[in-house]
């Protein structure tokens, strides 16, 4: 099996949301983007990556200027076995090296490396959660995530919300 190309869905919210909304509760990015992963058995991966998809997308498709040392991602990954992720893994982070090795770009790193683990469980017939190692826990408690507010007596209000709802951590 063999990577033939990586691609990237940029979504686009309709709603203009800023960091805090007026609850005081962020409601999300403007854009979000997923980053597919194909190969010539037909098995696809797919991964959100959490960063800005249009950077993303230019580092995927940035247009081969040093072969191996500077170009796009997609370049590190396309032709080589999805099963040798570690290699992948290194070719991706070699070639980076001119474009930086944190933030959109280890997130894109990150995307691909989640893909190529879809694509390992497809063909596999198996969860990649127990090909990683198993469940450990039947359940697990949800938890209420929130932005900090503006006051202290804000953010207590924004706890007992959370707290009457149900939520417990």
């Amino acid at each position: 099996m063999r990577i033939t190309g990586i691609d990237l869905s940029i979504l686009e919210s309709p709603y203009e949301y800023g960091i805090q909304a007026e609850a005081g509760d962020s409601r999300g990015p403007k854009y979000a983007c997923i980053v597919r992963v194909l190969t010539d058995e037909g098995i696809t991966g797919y991964a959100d990556c959490d960063s800005h998809p249009h950077i993303v997308k230019a580092l995927l498709d940035a247009p081969r200027y040093l072969p191996g040392f500077c170009e796009g991602l997609k370049y590190a990954a396309i032709g080589e076995n999805p099963f040798e992720y570690e290699k992948i893994w290194a070719r991706m982070y070699r070639s980076s090296f001119y474009h930086g090795r944190r933030g959109a770009a280890m997130h894109a790193m990150s995307a691909i490396d989640i893909a190529i683990w879809d694509i390992i469980g497809k063909a596999a017939g198996q969860p990649v959660g127990v090909m990683l190692g198993a469940r450990k826990h039947e359940k697990i408690k949800a938890y209420a995530s929130t932005l900090f507010r503006d006051t202290p007596d804000e953010m207590r209000r924004a706890v007992e919300q959370y707290r009457s709802a149900g939520y417990r951590a």
